[in-house]
């Protein structure tokens, strides 16, 4: 507390401060009932005033105690000793008194470009016994009677809300209590230090050094917290709206932050009530997430990913009608995802993937502004809903390793998803045919169907997918040949289609696809020849026709494949001698080549190859 302070909580908002012990609640300190001040370093008046008082007074008891010495002893030399002890003592003592032990000059530097430690003090006014016991009854009242905080919960000593209700009571002495707006901030205070210390939050005057405030510990940056609590000015991570009469918290923003503990359910409407970003990301917090998040009315993001959070998703979170972001992925979350997520109309993106999630999918037609759901990695089951075809504006669907979630790919996905630009459906447990359908989806980057049952022809619309650069269908039991009309893919990078039951030969125009790197045809029932227009494919890096019964030598031209990483022929009926300019672009113990191929396999037996990595 800043005596004269014009502000909340009775501090200057600058001027040389230095760090000091807070009283403790047991033992306030107090003269004559009446309260004290350490006078701020600014105010030299004050300040001489003080120590000339104090200088009168200690004065005053050495003139007494030097009458003692002496006429204790009449010896001269004794008195003469006594004399020069005391008034060494004279010197020392105004000074101790003058500034605090905790405030004398540190070397410790607050960072490169804040004030060093020594510069800031903490000029408490010290409330009596009394007014303590008055105050922090009043304090009390107004947590309470919020609905914040239970009383037997602010009264376990040691707990966060303890800690956070001490803190208040000291540091805001002016703050008037009948104020709405100023109860507004006490209240704001309140719940940032709940939520400091739920989180491992500490004590900042118990050890002032820079390694405290910044470094690999709980709150690795914790810069201003509790030093002032004026929190609008300088907390780290606090934002708020300065347009208000009094600044209200807009942002809490404290990603990768070192945070660990648990969220307390102050995290509320009642203390911030004009909150709109909670972004407690990449930290290590566990316990379940706060049913209280669901009261913010103006919420517009919520990101608690990449933590340890466990337990379910609180339904309270379908009130949340003006948030626009979730990210809730890479917890341990379980139950089912919340059956009214469909009413949270605003929503724009949902994350919650990689968690325990079980359940199926609950009913999105509501979500009209949907642009991106992540679902993968859950263990949820049943169907995908024909309702997500309503979703007019996403652009990214990821349902992918979801198990247990079975049925067919819905046809309604091509004809009301126009938007889409990536669709995960992967390592699920899909069946049926790929639908025609999906070769509407024309802003369609990236679709990924692998590793599940799917069966039937590859459908030649795939080829109206033009801007697809991603194509994984393989792992299934898809049938028939290889569409000539995939070479319309002029800007695909990775054709995946192997692990099928494909037949026919490797379609010459194949080589016309000049932005291909991956192009995966293994373990198929591919028969013909290996077509010399694969050497076209300048860009290409991998290139896997083994286990097939592909026939014919390989051609020379694939020697123009400079890129190459990996080539293999393996478990065909090739013959012949590997082409010497393919040897050339090897690498590694047994390549004879200065290139970058590092992955050459043939069977050895049918194809002479002294420049193979592998002979099968």
């Amino acid at each position: 507390f800043i005596k004269n302070s014009a502000s909340r909580g009775g501090f200057a908002s600058a001027g040389n401060m230095s760090l000091r012990e807070p009283p403790s609640e047991t033992a306030p300190q107090s003269t004559n009932g009446s309260m004290q001040y350490l006078v701020d370093t600014d105010d030299s008046d004050d300040q001489e005033g003080q120590i000339a008082e104090r200088e009168s007074h200690i004065g005053a008891g050495l003139c007494l105690t030097v009458r003692g010495v002496c006429c204790a002893s009449p010896d001269m030399w004794f008195c003469f000793l006594g004399l020069l002890t005391l008034a060494v003592v004279a010197f020392v003592v105004p000074m101790n008194i003058m500034v605090p032990k905790s405030s004398k000059p540190s070397t410790t530097v607050w960072s490169n470009e804040k004030r060093r430690f020594n510069e800031w003090q903490f000029a408490v006014k010290i409330l009596s016994e009394a007014e303590y016991e008055n105050r922090s009854n009043q304090i009390a009242k107004l947590i309470t009677s919020s609905g914040l905080t239970d009383a037997d919960v602010i009264s376990k000593r040691g707990s966060a809300q303890n800690r956070a209700f001490i803190y208040v009571t000291f540091m805001t002495p002016e703050v008037d209590l009948w104020d709405i707006e100023e109860e507004e901030y006490l209240l704001q205070l309140y719940g940032l230090t709940t939520l400091y210390y739920s989180t491992g939050g500490f004590d900042i005057w118990d050890n002032p050094t820079s390694d405290t405030i910044l470094g690999d510990h709980p709150w690795s940056n914790s810069f201003a917290w509790l030093i002032t609590p004026d929190y609008c000015d300088s907390w780290f991570g606090v934002i708020c709206d300065e347009e208000e009469i009094r600044p209200v918290v807009k942002s809490l923003m404290l990603d990768g932050n070192i945070l660990e503990g648990t969220l307390p359910q102050e995290l509320h409407e009642k203390a911030f009530p004009n909150l709109e970003y909670i972004s407690l990301s990449n930290n290590t917090l566990r316990g379940t997430v706060p049913s209280s998040i669901g009261t913010f009315y103006h919420l517009k993001l919520l990101s608690l990913r990449e933590n340890q959070l466990t337990g379910s998703i609180p339904a309270e979170f379908s009130a949340l009608v003006n948030l626009e972001a979730l990210y809730m992925d890479r917890n341990a979350l379980t139950g089912s995802i919340p059956i009214d997520i469909g009413k949270m109309n605003k929503l724009k993106e949902v994350s919650i993937y990689k968690n325990i999630l079980s359940g199926t999918i609950p009913p999105m037609a509501g979500l009209n502004n949907l642009q991106l759901l992540y679902l993968e990695e859950n263990y949820l089951s049943g169907s995908i809903p024909d309702d997500i075809s309503g979703l007019r504006k996403l652009t990214d669907l990821r349902l992918r390793s979801n198990a247990r979630i079975s049925g067919t790919i819905p046809s309604t996905l091509g004809l009301g998803l126009s938007n889409l630009k990536s669709l995960y459906l992967d390592r699920m447990n899909l069946s049926g045919s790929i639908p025609s359908e999906l070769g509407k989806l024309t802003n369609l980057e990236d679709l990924q169907l692998y590793d599940n049952s799917l069966e039937g022809a590859i459908p030649y619309e795939l080829k109206f997918l033009t801007n697809l650069k991603r194509l994984y269908l393989d792992t299934n039991y898809l049938q028939g040949v290889i569409p000539d009309g995939l070479s319309k893919l002029v800007n695909l990078h990775s054709l995946f289609l192997s692990e099928n039951t494909l037949v026919g030969s490797v379609p010459t125009s194949l080589g016309q696809l000049s932005a291909l790197r991956d192009l995966r045809l293994h373990k198929n029932s591919l028969t013909g020849s290996i077509p010399s227009e694969v050497g076209d494919l300048l860009a290409l890096r991998i290139f896997t026709l083994s286990n097939n019964y592909l026939t014919g030598e390989i051609p020379k031209e694939m020697g123009n494949l400079a890129e190459a990483r990996v080539l293999q022929f393996n478990e065909n009926k090739l013959y012949g001698t590997m082409p010497a300019a393919i040897c050339k672009l090897t690498k590694g113990i047994n390549g004879k080549g200065l290139g970058l191929l590092s992955s050459l396999v043939a069977d050895c037996m049918e194809v002479e190859c002294m420049c193979c990595h592998a002979c099968v």
